[in-house]
């Protein structure tokens, strides 16, 4: 019995090693794609008269409801600070919010990717 017993510690110690080399393996391959980083989106500015016709609309009607900027895409304000505009018509990720202080956001992708659209005053 005791010949096996150390047989048996030297394959649980082997397959602990294999498991932990195929966790690193998995979190520096293959785990960076699985989600999409929660930080803030690079910010481009663009004109208002640039601004697709859609969008332009839709941020002269109501806001239909409260953006909670959840995964901090944008700068991190209080509660309720960004109200989101829907767009008739557009991409499924395509949206506009303008936050208390007047500043407007556009994408096109879901906040992939953002504009910080400059109104004419």
């Amino acid at each position: 019995m005791g010949l096996y017993a150390g047989a048996n510690r030297k394959a649980a110690g082997l397959a602990l090693l294999i498991l932990i080399a195929g966790m690193v393996v998995f979190v520096f391959t293959c785990a960076p794609w699985l989600k999409v980083p929660d930080q803030p989106v690079r910010v481009m500015e663009l004109s208002s008269q640039r601004l697709p016709a859609k969008a332009a609309a839709a941020l002269a009607g109501p806001h239909q409801r409260f953006f909670g900027n959840f995964a901090a895409r944008l700068p991190t304000r209080g509660q309720n600070y960004y109200a989101e505009h829907r767009i008739e018509g557009g991409a499924e990720g395509e949206r506009i919010v303008r936050g208390e202080g007047g500043e407007v956001y556009y994408t096109q992708d879901n906040f992939v990717t953002a504009y910080l659209v400059l109104l004419a005053r």
